[in-house]
């Protein structure tokens, strides 16, 4: 069977379209950990995490609360992740709580920063495309 007729195709496409509807990287971060979650449950059927992906993010019933679950909130115009520390009379106290914070622009050594390669397909320096036809183990040893 090739790549092209898995159901890997599938999953992808579901990875990229939570990408582009959840713009908070927070957010998106804890939906992908669960999708990848699924996959480990199920790993032979990734179709079946495709078709669920998008059902990770939900408006929760009150109870279906509890202590340890994953939310995601607004107030004042912010995104927030944490997880539920305690839940009664009908309010839910979140622990851990995140939120993105975009920073005025910071003058660091260039030695303490990391890029985002986008192209790790290419040789470094000449921009050709990588070659596929690596040497045997065995030929790398004779030289």
């Amino acid at each position: 069977m090739a790549f092209s007729e898995t159901d890997y195709l599938r999953l992808i496409e579901a990875i990229d379209a939570i990408r582009a509807k959840v713009r908070n990287p927070l957010v998106a971060d804890a939906i992908l950990e669960e999708v990848l979650r699924l996959h480990d449950e199920v790993p032979v059927y990734p179709g079946l995490t495709a078709a669920y992906a998008g059902r990770v993010l939900r408006q929760a019933e009150p109870d279906e609360l509890r202590p340890t679950t994953k939310v995601t909130f607004q107030r004042e115009g912010r995104t927030y992740t944490g997880r539920i520390a305690a839940v009664d009379d009908g309010h839910v106290l979140v622990e851990r709580v995140q939120s993105v914070v975009e920073h005025e622009p910071l003058r660091l050594p260039a030695n303490q920063v990391q890029i985002i390669d986008r192209g790790v397909f290419y040789h470094p320096g000449d921009g050709h495309w990588i070659t596929l036809n690596h040497p045997s183990r065995r030929e790398v040893e004779h030289d």
